[in-house]
């Protein structure tokens, strides 16, 4: 039984990551519109081959980040068709619809979250944050040294993996990731470059 949250997460790291590969594929095929029939029938096969793929994987993460990146992809060109006024006002309307929903996302997640078969510790994650959290608390600017955290029952790790009740040897988040082995100060580096690439 201490192994099964283990080979649980370790599958849906798998999915995941393939969901995640697909994505990063997908991308290119919504930016590029083909001139020619032939190019955009294959596009249009191509787009729906990496959606059939993210939706083999069966990862819930995967299905959302698809529908984000469809959404964002449709906003981008429905805005570039309008003029800068009215993209302005459009990106105004966008934005405020798109925090209404967030919000009513938010103020149901407990009943989406069962609808698509999940529950609100997202898969047993919320623990192991929770946990990491505590390490990171005790070196929070420079962290314990790049790829040196996860060392299984030796060091700060082991104190996560008593804390969770079982093994394992990633932090189940990027941010927590970085922060954890490299400290605060890269973690600020990284969210100013994902900002300033944004």
């Amino acid at each position: 039984s201490t192994l099964f949250p283990y080979t649980t997460l370790f599958r849906s790291a798998g999915k995941n990551v393939c969901a995640m590969a697909i994505m990063f594929l997908l991308m290119p095929a919504l930016y590029r519109e083909p001139v020619a029939l032939r190019g955009r029938v294959l596009r249009i096969l191509y787009i729906l081959a990496m959606l059939f793929i993210v939706a083999m994987t069966r990862s819930r993460t995967g299905w959302v980040i698809a529908a984000l990146l469809i959404a964002f992809s449709s906003s981008l060109k429905l805005l570039a068709r309008f003029k800068s006024f009215d993209r302005l006002v459009l990106f105004i309307l966008l934005s405020c619809a798109t925090l209404t929903i967030g919000g009513l996302i938010l103020l149901n997640l407990d009943s989406i979250f069962h609808l698509i078969g999940r529950d609100l510790t997202f898969s047993g994650r919320i623990p192991i944050w929770t946990a990491i959290l505590h390490s990171i608390s005790q070196r929070p600017w420079t962290g314990y040294g790049y790829r040196t955290f996860w060392r299984g029952m030796n060091g700060e790790s082991a104190n996560v993996m008593i804390s969770i009740g079982w093994m394992m040897s990633y932090a189940h988040d990027g941010f927590l990731s970085v922060w954890v082995e490299v400290g605060a100060f890269a973690l600020i580096l990284l969210v100013i470059c994902l900002l300033k690439g944004l």
